[in-house]
């Protein structure tokens, strides 16, 4: 990883802690310092932060986009990458645009927020 893992961890519990704003400022840190995969995956996280950020603040075509955008880069990263669990991480994100499809198919379906993922660390990460 080409930035502090402090930094890293930090963005990742804040994302955990539903702070998606602080999360997206801290990615978007170590985004710009990244290079090569890596930059790819944080601008992933970046762009997951946003997307989150957009749905709890109701703004849901925004989300999506967001989201659509994250999930073609993190794709790319499956299993797992820097230590994050990008499978499950992916599949929260696809479970979160099947429901705000619901939620503008059918005027009844509300939307819970309950399917918000964690990053879930699956490896431990490596200091340089």
């Amino acid at each position: 990883m080409t930035n502090s893992p402090n930094l890293f961890l930090k963005a990742i519990d804040f994302f955990n802690d539903d702070d998606f704003f602080s999360a997206h400022d801290l990615f978007e840190e170590i985004w710009v310092e990244s290079i090569g995969d890596e930059k790819l995956f944080f601008q992933g996280l970046v762009q997951v932060s946003v997307a989150y950020f957009h749905l709890v603040s109701k703004n849901y075509v925004g989300a999506k986009s967001m989201l659509i955008k994250s999930i073609s880069k993190l794709e790319k990263f499956l299993p797992e990458f820097n230590g994050i669990d990008t499978d499950a991480l992916v599949s929260k994100m696809k479970l979160t645009i099947f429901e705000i499809d619901k939620y503008f198919n059918d005027n009844s379906f509300i939307l819970t927020y309950k399917n918000i993922p964690k990053l879930i660390i699956s490896t431990p990460l490596k200091e340089n």
